[in-house]
C-alpha cells in the first residue's frame, strides 16, 4: 500500500510547500507527529514556578488595593474641593503642546468645558491684562528657582466679568532638580471686580 505519492511536477514553485503538508498530514494520521510534540516539547514542570506565580499574584492583589486607596482619595479630594470652593491645576512642561490637566471646579472657574485640552498660553489670556506682568513673573521664578508662589489676580470671563482668584503654585522637581511641572489651587475670591 503506497501512503504517499509525490508526481515531480508537484516538487515545483509551491509544490514544496504541498509536500511538507502533505508529510504532516501522514505524520499524524500514524500518529507518529503526536509522539515527536511529546518528545520535543515536555509538559512544563509547573512546580518550580510556584514561588514566582505566588509573588506575581500577591502584586497583583497589591496593586489592586493601592488603585482602591487611590480612588477613595481621589473621592475624598473632590469633596473637598467642593466644600472649599477651590479648583486645582497641574501644568506639565514635557507635553507638546504646554497642557493643563484641570478638576472640573477648576474648569467652572476659567470657563472651560470639562476635558477640554487647554494650554498655558490659552489660560494666560483669560488673565486679566493688567495682572499678566505680574502672574508671568510668579511663574518664571517658578520654573527658573522652583519657587512656590501665592498670588491673586483678575480673570476675564466670557460675559466680561472680572472675578478676583488666590493661586498657589508648587513646582515639582525631577530627580535632577529641574522643575518638570508645577500643580496648585485656585479659590474664587470675589466676583465682578474693577
Amino acid at each position: 500500500m503506497t501512503l504517499l505519492k509525490i508526481s515531480p511536477e508537484a516538487l515545483n514553485g509551491m509544490g514544496i510547500t504541498l509536500l511538507i503538508l502533505a508529510a504532516i498530514n501522514l505524520l499524524w494520521r500514524v500518529g507518529l507527529l503526536s509522539k515527536m510534540v511529546k518528545v520535543i516539547s515536555p509538559k512544563p514542570d509547573y512546580q518550580k514556578y510556584e514561588s514566582e506565580i505566588d509573588h506575581l499574584k500577591a502584586t497583583i492583589d497589591l496593586m489592586r488595593e493601592k488603585e482602591k486607596i487611590s480612588n477613595s482619595t481621589l473621592d475624598l479630594y473632590r469633596m473637598g474641593e467642593n466644600v472649599a470652593g477651590s479648583g486645582a491645576w497641574c501644568w506639565t512642561m514635557s507635553k507638546d503642546p504646554d497642557e493643563v490637566m484641570y478638576t472640573d471646579n477648576f474648569a467652572r472657574f476659567f470657563d472651560v468645558v470639562p476635558g477640554q485640552i487647554i494650554t498655558a498660553k490659552a489660560l494666560m489670556d483669560i488673565v486679566h491684562v493688567d495682572d499678566r506682568e505680574t502672574v508671568n513673573t510668579k511663574l518664571k521664578a517658578a520654573f527658573e528657582k522652583g519657587e512656590e508662589y501665592e498670588i491673586q489676580y483678575r480673570i476675564v470671563r466670557r460675559n466680561d466679568r472680572n472675578d478676583l482668584i488666590k493661586c498657589i503654585g508648587k513646582p515639582i522637581k525631577n530627580h535632577n532638580g529641574d522643575v518638570v511641572k508645577i500643580q496648585g489651587v485656585v479659590v474664587l475670591l470675589e466676583t465682578d471686580v474693577d
